[in-house]
């Protein structure tokens, strides 16, 4: 793999990532 593709791969993951530990937090908290 190319760090070009690294570099997209990080930037299509992160939100993703960022997301499912928002939506963690969320539920911690209300559950």
């Amino acid at each position: 793999m190319s760090g070009e593709e690294l570099l997209t791969l990080a930037t299509l993951l992160s939100p993703g990532l960022a997301l499912s530990f928002i939506v963690m937090i969320c539920f911690a908290k209300g559950g």
